[in-house]
This record gives structure tokens, sequence and C-alpha cells, in this order.
């Protein structure tokens, strides 16, 4: 029996009804997944002081290098007020700081200081422990490599094809 097979057909979907039933079952099923997950992954978090966009705007800019305020709410696929006080917050934190851009003498750019890539990788230290010890008691090994793999493939479907890309200010 297929997962398509296994789902409740009288699950309500928000799929439109020029997709087959099935494909509409599967998508929501898949959406609710990955909510589910996510949220779990988060709930991991010890620290409860940063939020979860907060912590993430840390992430990128600890992967991706010093980036202007626009290309962090870029990334973060944010307005640019949102971002303005995300940035505000974790400066006040200490977390990161504002440079003269270069190339842009309007613009500053945003970098994180050595306590906010300390709070990244212990942010990531955590949950990547709590995830690895997940999968190798719950998972089969075939089936771990078929989870990164989505994880390869969702990352390019979220617009992020190359996560150690450095340099992205634009």
């Amino acid at each position: 029996m297929t997962r398509a097979e296994s789902l409740d057909t009288g699950r309500t979907t928000d799929i439109p009804g020029d997709i087959p039933p099935a494909v509409s079952a599967e998508v929501s099923a898949f959406r609710d997944d990955v909510t589910t997950f996510f949220r779990r992954l988060r709930s991991e978090r010890r620290d409860h002081k940063l939020t979860p966009t907060q912590l993430q705007a840390l992430g990128h800019l600890e992967r991706h290098g010093p980036m202007t305020a626009i290309a962090l709410a870029r990334r973060e696929q944010v307005t640019p007020q949102s971002i303005a006080r995300t940035i505000a917050h974790l400066e006040g934190e200490g977390m990161l700081t504002r440079g003269p851009d270069p190339d842009d003498a309007r613009a500053s750019l945003i970098s994180l200081t050595d306590a906010g890539r300390e709070r990244v990788r212990d942010d990531r230290v955590l949950r990547s422990r709590w995830l690895a010890d997940l999968l190798e008691r719950e998972c089969t090994p075939h089936e771990r490599e078929v989870l990164f793999l989505a994880g390869r493939i969702m990352r390019g479907l979220g617009g992020d094809p190359d996560p150690g890309e450095r340099g992205a200010r634009q």
C-alpha cells in the first residue's frame, strides 16, 4: 500500500480542484508533516530569549557572512521593516553590529559579533544532537538517506540552493 492509499480520504484540503485528489491529499499531508516536524525541532530550543526568526537571522549571517539589511530581509523573506526590528533587537542584545558598506555609503553591513556566533553555534549543536539521536533511534539507515535527500530538495525548493554561499550582500 502506498502512502497515498493509506491517507484518510475524508481529509479536507485547500489544494485547487484541478489537481487529482490523491496528489492533493499528499500535498496537504506533506505540508502538515513538515509543519509538525519544524514545530518539534523549534521546541528543542532551551533558550527562549530569542525568537525563531531572530535565531534564523543570526544563522543566515553565520552561514553567508556580512550583508545589508535588504539582503537579510530577502533571505528571510520578510519586509525591510520586519528585518529592521529583528536587527535592532539583536543589536541591542549584542549579537550583531552594523558597519559601513564599502560598496554603498548609504547602507550598512550587518555582521555577527562573537556573542551572536556563539549563540548560533550553541543552538545548532543542541538541535543537531537532538536530531541525530532521533534519527538514529527512530529511522533505518535507508530512511535517513531518504530524509537527507529530501532535505536537499527542500532547501532548493525554499530558494537557498547553496547553503555554503558567502558574501550575499546585495
